[in-house]
Parts: C-alpha cells; sequence; structure tokens
C-alpha cells in the first residue's frame, strides 16, 4: 500500500512538472533552464509549480552590456548555474518581447525584511526593508538586468530580494545566499 501511495505521489508530481513545461517554454539563460514568461499568468503557473522553491525572475533584453554579462559569464559559471538550478526556479522575463513589456508594471507582495542590492561604485550597496505587515506594492523596472526572488505564499508572489545590476559569480551567490540566511554574514565588495 505504502508503495502504491508513493508512487501516485510521484505521478502527481510528474504531470505537474509536465503541465508547466507544457505551459511556459523553457529557453537557456547561460547555463540555467528558465521558464520564459510572457504574461501575468504565467507569474501564477511558476507559482502553483514552485515546490517550496524560491522563484528567482530575471528581467533582461539583448542589448543590455549588463545583461550579456550576467548571461555569458555569470550564470554560465557551472558552480553558480548549479547553485541556482538546486535552489531556485528561474524565470526569465525577455524585455526584447513587446509583449513581456507590461510584466515591468506588477504589484509584488512584501512580508518580513525584504533586501534591495545595487551597485554604488565600486561598493555593493545592501538596503534591508523590514514591514511589520504584509504590504503590496507597486514595482517597476527601471534598470536591466533586474532580478528578483521570491517565494509563494498561498500563490501570492512575496519578494524577498531585488536585484538591480550583475555581479561577479561569487558575489552573485553571496547575494542569492542572503534569502537562505536571512543575514549579512559578509562584506559585498565588488570584485572585477
Amino acid at each position: 500500500m505504502r508503495e502504491r501511495i508513493i508512487v501516485i505521489m510521484l505521478l502527481i508530481m510528474l504531470a505537474g512538472f509536465t503541465l508547466l513545461t507544457y505551459a511556459l517554454s523553457v529557453t537557456k539563460f547561460g547555463l540555467v533552464n528558465a521558464y520564459l514568461v510572457t504574461d501575468p499568468g504565467s507569474f501564477q503557473t511558476l507559482l502553483m509549480n514552485s515546490n517550496g522553491k524560491y522563484l528567482l525572475i530575471i528581467y533582461a533584453d539583448s542589448q543590455c552590456v549588463a545583461c550579456n554579462y550576467l548571461k555569458s559569464y555569470v550564470l554560465s559559471n557551472s558552480t553558480v548555474a548549479n547553485y541556482v538550478q538546486s535552489h531556485y526556479v528561474t524565470a526569465y522575463v525577455d524585455l526584447d518581447y513587446q509583449s513581456a513589456i507590461p510584466l515591468t508594471n506588477i504589484y509584488i507582495m512584501v512580508n518580513g525584511s525584504v533586501y534591495v542590492i545595487e551597485p554604488i561604485s565600486n561598493e555593493i550597496s545592501v538596503r534591508v526593508y523590514r514591514v511589520n505587515t504584509t504590504q503590496v506594492v507597486p514595482f517597476t523596472v527601471q534598470v536591466t538586468p533586474t532580478l528578483l526572488v521570491a517565494y509563494d505564499n498561498g500563490g501570492s508572489l512575496i519578494v524577498k530580494e531585488i536585484i538591480l545590476g550583475a555581479y561577479p559569480p561569487q558575489i552573485f551567490m553571496n547575494i542569492l545566499s542572503l534569502v537562505h540566511t536571512n543575514a549579512i554574514t559578509t562584506s559585498l565588495q565588488r570584485q572585477n
């Protein structure tokens, strides 16, 4: 009986993954498999099938030098790509497509701490915002690349990190690990 339950659970998980793959096309961003998001409903599909993993949502376009650095140097690093694939469901909003433009103005939910990471000169600024209640706030992508790290809370996208710009591989992994540690354990110095 126990084996039947396990087999049924595995079949349900496989069916969910198959439906997700069917509903969204998968593309490569560096070495990372990413779901190509072209409409707001795609976010809901990803949330429903995230299985407890964080979502890593990448906003980028082909004319952006930092986006190309993120794709061809950072996420093409096998250590970084393996880390991302293990801990995140990755979504890519390709701003070269006109249909993706409305996704640059969305409402996000904030609950607890939110890290905002951005480059300032040769330093990396990490600002932490803490809220006592769940808040829905408008969000606009103003620079590329912009990355959101979020998780599912009852079908809502709760944002934990907003990453502006591209960073060297190890710094990028340190930034991503903030959501798992909930503490800034290292000084993030920009390395060229």
